[in-house]
């Protein structure tokens, strides 16, 4: 799936007031070295970077890349609103005070190698979203639940990277400044050892990005520290079905000796085989992936397939297979909505949100082919085609080979079935932040959010194990606001967001983020969020066999309506 404030007492001392010679958190007995290094932009679609280099630091002569911070987020001005950032030192103490707008507060301390927030949302809020896509139109959300129990604190030193102050600048690891600022909104910061490139949401194939000095090289002593260490930081504190696998003791405690042995070499291939070990076969689950190889690698040479599955990759990619040959053998998807007798099918692939320019014509007109780039569209013209058709009484949604997309396009479809209030519940296991938001849908368009649903047809849902993700979560609360019966299989579960990086070494991973998605139930006063991610259970059983039949989805209604 792709989408509050108490200070801490650190945050709260006074800043400011001491002199460079009153410091005694100063780092003047370590070398550093700068240059400076140009910036690809390869988000033009959706930011305007302004500025065109990015200083590198490195430190005692290692290869390992550092930033200053003032200098990393002005460089990278138009992802981050640059002139609402503010920084206050302290430098008798050793911290910075980070904010934006007076709000969101981050505190980097380097005379205690720690960073400090109040929330995971603190580094979020960062980022100047000028996007070309309007995610939340013909949507009005009520914020109705939240309540949160932690603060967000990592010593950086238990992962062997530091934290330092020269010429009055707050120095600290790219890796973390990337993580932190820019991995959060779906922003990352690539580095070859040449050139920074900056992309947005998903990762993969960027131009030059192996072509460098370091490619099919061994790798240094401390650039393999500094990479083991930012996947445990990742794993242990960002990865967010810790608590569901059983994580909670540390991600370290439960490699395997041979992957972890992998994971130490400096051979480049020996570490890829040792991610793909972790996150095919360790892990095993569809969120979390890697996206590309390290700069080091040679990537002819790195490369995932089916033997590196573990049991439900191999379940997912092998029953998607079996049900596309399925589909096409009986033309399934020659129109997006099936009929027969009082029954009509919406087949329903993924969730889109269009971008306005998809959409709307020059006059802000709804264009013609609008509904094959956006969900919402989508949905009224299967309404539309339906509402000329007055014997239907059934429709049922086939998500059967919906492996998901945007939360708010999930959303929109939604609102086709009910005019009831959307839940739409979360938890943060990174600061224990729990949240239930809501959701009305303008199905027409004319802004009144009322009686503009589709709830005079019995509605059903078509689901199983490639129901993954946003498709789950719909699933999941058609259910539980009791909009009708879901048909089929178990859907294939997915309950997180996800969040992707880059790793020290240059690999670039997509994980689980610490946001999941919960179900919400209430008992003894208490509310409970429930974990999704193994997927929800069919009220009428479908052989896979007979998913794209309409006469036995048919008869699977009309039974479970007799009984």
């Amino acid at each position: 799936m792709k989408k509050k404030l108490v200070l801490l007492p650190f945050i709260s001392l006074v800043l400011g007031g001491c002199s460079f010679e009153d410091s005694k958190a100063w780092d003047e007995d370590r070398t550093f070295a700068t240059k400076n290094v140009p910036i690809i932009n390869k988000a033009t679609e959706d930011y305007d970077i302004k500025g065109n280099e990015l200083t590198i630091w490195y430190i005692d002569g290692s290869d390992v890349p550092y930033v200053d911070l003032e200098g990393f987020i002005n460089s990278f001005d138009g992802f981050f609103d640059a002139e609402g950032v503010s920084y206050e030192y302290d430098f008798k103490e050793g911290y910075v005070l980070v904010s934006h707008d007076e709000r969101n507060k981050v505190v980097f301390d380097w005379a205690e190698d720690s960073i400090y927030a109040n929330s995971y949302h603190d580094f979020e809020w960062y980022s100047f979203i000028g996007s070309s896509t309007d995610y939340g139109e013909h949507i009005y959300s009520t914020n109705d639940y939240y309540y949160r129990d932690a603060s967000f604190e990592v010593n950086v030193a238990d992962y062997y990277f530091d934290i330092l102050c020269h010429e009055k600048k707050c120095i600290l690891p790219l890796f973390f400044a990337n993580t932190l600022f820019c991995s959060t909104s779906g922003f990352n910061v690539f580095f070859n050892g040449e050139k920074c490139f900056a992309t947005y949401g998903e990762m993969g194939n960027i131009d030059g990005y192996y072509d460098c000095e370091r490619n099919k090289k061994t790798e240094s002593y401390n650039m393999r520290v500094a990479a083991v260490n930012s996947l445990l930081f990742t794993m242990n504190t960002f990865y967010g079905l810790k608590e569901y696998k059983g994580y909670e003791d540390g991600f370290k405690n439960h490699l395997e000796k041979g992957t972890y042995d992998y994971l130490w070499s400096q051979g480049p291939l020996d570490n890829f085989i040792a991610y793909k070990e972790i996150v095919y076969g360790m892990l095993d689950e569809l969120h979390t992936r890697i996206d590309m190889p390290s700069y080091y690698c040679d990537v002819s040479k790195a490369s995932v397939g089916t033997d590196d599955y573990g049991d439900f990759w191999t379940e997912y990619y092998a029953r998607r297979t079996t049900q596309r040959n399925l589909r096409k053998s009986v033309n399934w998807e020659e129109n997006p909505v099936k009929f027969q007798d009082d029954l009509a099918v919406i087949i329903l692939n993924s969730f889109e949100t269009g971008s306005r320019a998809s959409i709307y014509d020059e006059n802000g007109g709804v264009k013609e082919d609008a509904w094959k780039y956006d969900s919402y569209q989508y949905m009224r013209k299967c309404m539309e085609e339906i509402s000329a058709h007055p014997e239907v009484d059934d429709i049922v949604l086939d998500l059967s080979l919906n492996g998901g997309g945007y939360v708010d396009a999930m959303e929109k479809v939604i609102g086709f079935m009910t005019d009831l209030k959307i839940p739409y519940s979360t938890y943060n296991t990174l600061d224990n932040a729990y949240r239930i938001d809501g959701s009305y849908v303008d199905i027409d368009g004319d802004g009144n959010y009322a009686g503009d649903a589709y709830d005079q047809y019995d509605w059903h849902l078509l689901t199983g194990v490639n129901t993954f993700s946003a498709a789950n979560l719909l699933t999941s609360t058609f259910k539980n606001m009791g909009l009708g019966k879901v048909i089929g299989k178990k859907s294939g579960g997915g309950m997180c967001s996800i969040m992707s990086l880059v790793l020290a070494d240059g690999t670039a991973i997509t994980i689980s983020s610490p946001n999941s998605i919960r179900s919400v139930t209430e008992s003894d006063g208490e509310k409970h969020f429930n974990a999704i991610e193994g997927g929800v259970e069919p009220d009428i059983d479908l052989a896979y066999e007979d998913f794209y039949d309409c006469s036995k989805i048919h008869e699977a209604i009309n039974q479970s309506a007799a009984a």
